[in-house]
């Protein structure tokens, strides 16, 4: 039982990475850093603009209301399977699109 608590605590230890690799917004300091960290939120919050609407809001209560795959079924009518999938299409198309920002495309 301890392993399985000590192990549910470890999960809930989330790192604090980036999309595209590049360091978060709120680890860095300086005018430059700050300019840095808005442009890739604007550059995310466009890329999610462009998914379809069911991968935008999966993507957006995962990563941004830090919901479970189950809160977010319940949220959306939906099966967690469908989370799942979605969340995988939307992880797939945003790093497509935020790779073409990042060469400028």
């Amino acid at each position: 039982m301890a392993t399985y608590r000590s192990l549910d605590r470890l999960r809930q230890r989330k790192p604090i990475s980036s999309l595209d690799g590049l360091p978060v917004p709120g680890t860095m300091n300086g005018p430059e850093e700050d300019a840095i960290a808005g442009e890739l939120q604007e550059q995310l919050r466009h890329a999610v603009t462009q998914l379809p609407q069911q991968e935008a809001a999966v993507f957006c209560l995962r990563y941004f209301e830090d919901l479970s795959y189950k809160q977010i079924a319940e949220s959306l009518q939906v099966t967690s399977g469908a989370v799942a999938t979605a969340l995988h299409k939307a992880r797939a198309k945003l790093e497509v699109l935020l790779g073409d920002c990042a060469r400028g495309d």
